[in-house]
C-alpha cells in the first residue's frame, strides 16, 4: 500500500471514530431531562466544537438546533434565534428536510414565547409546505415511521397556525392530521412519547372546536400515562396544562385549579421558565372566575416579574439584526437601487445648500437693519428663551431622576425576590421545624419590604406608597404562605386614603407581617375558621395607630410585652421605638395588638 493510501485510510478511521464520537455527545444529550441542561449545553458544545473542526456539517447542523433549543428553553432568546437561523441554512444546503421542518417549528415557536406573530406565521408556513413533501415521499416509498412523523408535524403547524392567524378551520385539518397519524403509530404498535404528544395535540382540538370535554379527557390521560411510563416530565406539564383548559372549559374550577398548580410546581421543579409563566397565566384565569382578585393580582405580578426577566428591548432589536443578515440578497437590491439615484439626491443638496446660504444672507441683512429697532424686544426674548431652556433641562434631568428611581426601586425588588427564592429553596431540604419556621419568618420578612419597593416604582409619585393596596398584597402573600395549615382564615384590612414614604412604610410593613404571621400560627385551633381585622388610623398630625384584631384564643393571661421571649414581637418593640411609638397588646375575645407611630416625613417636617 502506498504512502498516501495510508494517510488515506488513517484519515478516514480518524474522521469515523471523531463522528462517532460526535453522535454519541448529541444522543447523550437528547436523552437528559431539563433538571440536566448544563450537562446538555457541555456535550452538544463540544459536539459543535469537534464538528466545525472535523468539517462535519450534518453533526455541526444537528448541535446548532439542539443549542437553539437549549437556549430557548433557558428564555436565551437571542442566542436561540441565532443557532435556529443557523442551523435552518445548514440543513438546507445538506437537503436534510425532515431535520430543517424541526428547526423551523422551533424558531417559530420561539418567536411565539417572543410575541412575534409574523415571524411565527412565515416559519409555519415554511415548514409546512416542506411537511407536505415529506409526506408525498414517505407514502411514495411506503416508510411508516416517517410518513407518521409528516402527519404529525403538519397537526402541529396547523394548530399553531390556527392560533396565531385567528383562523378557526384550520383546527379542522389539524384534527384529521393528527387522527392519521395515531391510527398509523397504533397500527405500527409504537407507544412511544411520540404517541403522547399526539394525544397531547389531539386534545386541544377536542377542547377548542370540538368541545368534546370527556374526549379530550380520555386522551389526555393516555398521555399522561405514556409520559409517566417514559418519565417525561416535560410532556406531563403541557398535559397539565390542557387538562386546566379542559376543566375550565366545563366550569369545573377546582380541578382546574388543581392541574394548574400541578403544573406549576412541576415546571418550577423542571427550572422552565416558560412552562412556569404558563401555570401563572392559569393561575391568573382561575383566581379570577373564583374572585380571588388579590391572588389574580400576586400571579398577575409574578407573571410580570417572569416576562422582564426573559425579554426586553434589546433582545429584540438583537434578533431583528440577526434576522437582517439572513435576507443580505434583498438588502444589495436596495443598496443598488439608493446607488442609482443617489445622483440625483447629490443634486437636489447642492441646490437645497445654495438656497438656504441664499436665505441666510437675506434674513442677516434683514436683520442688521432693524437690529437698532428691535434691540430690546430681542433682549428680553433671548432671556425668555434661555429661562424655558433651563426650565426644559431641570425637567428632563427631574424626569431622569425619577426613571433611575424607579429602576432602582425594581432592581432591589427582583433582589429581594432572589434572596426570597433562596431561602424558599432552601427550605425544601430542611427537616427541623424549628429551623423551617425559622426560614419561612425570614422569607416573609423579605417579601414585606420587597412589596414596599414594587408599590413604589408602581406608584404615580415615587415618595408614596399606598398603605391600603400594599398590605392587601402582603396578607395575599402570608395567606397563601400559611394556605397548608389549612386554616379558614378571613383578613380585612382598612387603611383607606393613607399614604407612608418608604421610611415609614418598611417598618411598618414588618411591624404587620410579624403580628398577622403570629396570628395565624397561634390565634387559631388547626382548620378552625377565624377573622383577623387590620386598621390604620389617623388621630392627631402626624400621629397614627395600628390595630390588629383577632377572633382566635387570646393572650395568655400573664403575658408581658416588655418581658417576652418572642423574637417576633421583640422585633414589632424595636420597630415601633422606631417609627417614634410605642406597642402594646391585650386580650378582648382574642388578641388585640395596639401601635401608636408617627409619620416620620410629617413629623421631621414640622421639626425642622
Amino acid at each position: 500500500m502506498s504512502c498516501k493510501s495510508k494517510d488515506a485510510a488513517v484519515k478516514n478511521k480518524t474522521f469515523e471514530r471523531d463522528t462517532s464520537a460526535i453522535n454519541s455527545f448529541i444522543n447523550t444529550a437528547a436523552s437528559l431531562d431539563q433538571s440536566n441542561l448544563d450537562s446538555q449545553f457541555v456535550l452538544l458544545s463540544k459536539a459543535l466544537k469537534l464538528a466545525t473542526q472535523i468539517q462535519y456539517a450534518e453533526g455541526k447542523a444537528t448541535a446548532t438546533a439542539k443549542l437553539a433549543n437549549y437556549y430557548r428553553s433557558k428564555g436565551e432568546f437571542v442566542d436561540a434565534v441565532s443557532n435556529s437561523l443557523g442551523a435552518i441554512n445548514l440543513f438546507d444546503s445538506l437537503h436534510l428536510t425532515k431535520k430543517r421542518i424541526k428547526a423551523q417549528l422551533v424558531l417559530s415557536t420561539i418567536y411565539k414565547e417572543m410575541g412575534g406573530e409574523r415571524g411565527t406565521i412565515d416559519y409555519l408556513n415554511k415548514a409546512y409546505l416542506l411537511a407536505k413533501e415529506t409526506q408525498a415521499a414517505a407514502e411514495e416509498e411506503q416508510f411508516v415511521p416517517e410518513l407518521v412523523n409528516s402527519l404529525s408535524n403538519q397537526g402541529i403547524i396547523l394548530r399553531d397556525m390556527s392560533t396565531a392567524s385567528n383562523k378557526p378551520e384550520l383546527m379542522d385539518t389539524a384534527y384529521l392530521r393528527f387522527q392519521e397519524a395515531i391510527q398509523l403509530l397504533l397500527q405500527y404498535g409504537d407507544k412511544t412519547n411520540l404517541l403522547a404528544k399526539l394525544y397531547n395535540n389531539i386534545s386541544q382540538v377536542y377542547i377548542e372546536r370540538l368541545n368534546n370535554y370527556p374526549k379530550a379527557i380520555d386522551v389526555l390521560t393516555k398521555a399522561i400515562n405514556l409520559n409517566q411510563a417514559a418519565n417525561d416530565s416535560v410532556g406531563i406539564t403541557f398535559n397539565y396544562a390542557n387538562m386546566s383548559n379542559v376543566y375550565l372549559a366545563m366550569n369545573d374550577i377546582p380541578k382546574a385549579k388543581y392541574y394548574a398548580l400541578a403544573m406549576l410546581g412541576l415546571s418550577k421543579d423542571l427550572n422552565l421558565p416558560h412552562r412556569v409563566l404558563n401555570a401563572y397565566e392559569h393561575n391568573i384565569i382561575i383566581n379570577k372566575k373564583l374572585k380571588l382578585h388579590d391572588s389574580a393580582l400576586y400571579y398577575t405580578d409574578l407573571y410580570l416579574a417572569l416576562t422582564d426577566t426573559l425579554t426586553n428591548v434589546a433582545k429584540t432589536e438583537q434578533i431583528s439584526d440577526m434576522q437582517t443578515k439572513y435576507e443580505t440578497v434583498k438588502k444589495e437590491l436596495q443598496i443598488t437601487q439608493l446607488s442609482k439615484s443617489g445622483e440625483v439626491k447629490r443634486r437636489q443638496t447642492i441646490w437645497a445648500i445654495a438656497i438656504a446660504g441664499f436665505l441666510a444672507i437675506v434674513a442677516y441683512l434683514f436683520y442688521n437693519r432693524y437690529r437698532f429697532k428691535k434691540k430690546t424686544s430681542e433682549v428680553l426674548t433671548e432671556k425668555n428663551i434661555e429661562i424655558e431652556k433651563q426650565k426644559a433641562l431641570i425637567q428632563t434631568s427631574l424626569n431622569e431622576k425619577e426613571t433611575l428611581l424607579r429602576e432602582i426601586h425594581h432592581r432591589v425588588k427582583n433582589n429581594l425576590q432572589i434572596i426570597s427564592s433562596l431561602l424558599n429553596i432552601q427550605s425544601e431540604h430542611i427537616q427541623d421545624e424549628n429551623v423551617l419556621s425559622s426560614i419561612q419568618e425570614g422569607q416573609s420578612r423579605v417579601q414585606a419590604m420587597s412589596l414596599i419597593h414594587q408599590n413604589l416604582y408602581q406608584s404615580e409619585h415615587l415618595n408614596n406608597v399606598d398603605i391600603q393596596n400594599y398590605v392587601q398584597q402582603l396578607v395575599v402573600y402570608l395567606s397563601e404562605m400559611f394556605a397548608g395549615q389549612s386554616k379558614n382564615i378571613q383578613v380585612n384590612v382598612d387603611a383607606p386614603d393613607i399614604n407612608f414614604d418608604i421610611d415609614t412604610a418598611i417598618p411598618l410593613g414588618l411591624i404587620i407581617n410579624e403580628l398577622v404571621s403570629n396570628a395565624y400560627k397561634y390565634a387559631f385551633e388547626k382548620h378552625a375558621p377565624g377573622n383577623i381585622n387590620i386598621s390604620i388610623k389617623p388621630k392627631t398630625g402626624e400621629d397614627y395607630e395600628l390595630e390588629i384584631r383577632d377572633d382566635g384564643k387570646g393572650m395568655p393571661t400573664d403575658a408581658n410585652p416588655d418581658k417576652s421571649n418572642s423574637l417576633g414581637l421583640k422585633l414589632v418593640k424595636i420597630l415601633s421605638r422606631q417609627l417614634r411609638g410605642t406597642f402594646s397588646f391585650k386580650s378582648d375575645k382574642g388578641a388585640v395588638f395596639l401601635v401608636q407611630f408617627k409619620d416620620l416625613r410629617a413629623f421631621q417636617s414640622l421639626q425642622s
